[in-house]
């Protein structure tokens, strides 16, 4: 699910990601690339600048935080932990969520 989430509101992102769980086959997961920023929003900046172009052009878009991509996937019916992966050289981060 490539560069989804920030493009919807929690609620939003509730509601895609339900249905991508619904899909899944057993042992499935959904990996999202993502713009992920810190938990304050300090940084990364390209994530911060990203999250700046989101609200000025979208109604409710944003980047999120590990903390809050934790509780979207879990309030979607991720059990499990949330993983976070760097992309390398990449600005984006690779979310991992699993039923």
């Amino acid at each position: 699910m490539p560069n989804f989430q920030h493009h919807f509101d929690a609620a939003g992102c509730v509601a895609l990601l339900r249905r991508a769980r619904g899909a899944l086959a057993p042992g499935g997961l959904v990996l999202a690339p993502e713009f992920v920023a810190e938990e304050d929003r300090p940084g990364p900046s390209l994530a911060v600048m990203f999250a700046f172009i989101m609200l000025a052009t979208t109604p409710a878009a944003t980047v999120y935080t590990p903390g809050e991509l934790a509780r979207i996937f879990a309030e979607a019916g991720f059990g499990r932990a949330v993983e976070f992966a760097p992309l390398g050289q990449t600005p984006q981060t690779l979310v991992v969520g699993r039923p």
